[in-house]
């Protein structure tokens, strides 16, 4: 199950909660995406100036999650950087597993953990990176993920 129909599932009940992803219109925003490649945010509503109709906007944002499995450094910096804009108090990165078959899956991830410090840094709330691989080598053993967190100043394995 992907993790965007996980969030939909958990807030379902919740009528002032909307999960956006691309792909998946909203009935009051009329987009799917807003900024961030997922986002959990509570609405409330304000009046329209013309016909006193109800219009939805974001009061807070729950979770932001933004991923980029291409294992190019530049990408992933592009993207990393975008939860430093985000003012939710929970996000997510969710990175490509480096390949290096012979090398440990932690040394793998190092050179990665090591170069997003300095975004880490800049972002505020909790923040986790989750390492999976490429969708392509999902049906390889032990293609789990693995996720770290981010404490104030270096990654920690979850």
């Amino acid at each position: 199950m992907r993790l965007r129909s996980i969030l939909a599932y958990l807030y379902k009940d919740d009528r002032n909660i909307r999960v956006f992803w691309r792909g998946r219109e909203d009935r009051d925003f009329k987009m799917s995406e807003l900024l961030f490649g997922l986002a959990v945010c509570q609405l409330k509503k304000t009046r329209s100036v013309l016909h006193a109709r109800p219009l939805c906007f974001v009061d807070r944002c729950l979770w932001l999650v933004e991923s980029e499995l291409d294992r190019n450094s530049r990408n992933v910096v592009v993207d990393f950087s975008k939860l430093v804009m985000g003012s939710s108090r929970m996000k997510l990165f969710v990175a490509g597993l480096p390949l290096s078959p012979r090398l440990p899956r932690e040394e793998r991830e190092q050179p990665v953990l090591e170069m997003c410090k300095g975004i880490a840094a800049s972002c505020d709330g909790q923040l986790f990176l989750c390492f999976i691989p490429h969708p392509k080598e999902w049906s390889s053993a032990g293609c789990g993920p693995s996720i770290w967190k981010w404490a104030k100043t270096d990654w920690r394995p979850l």
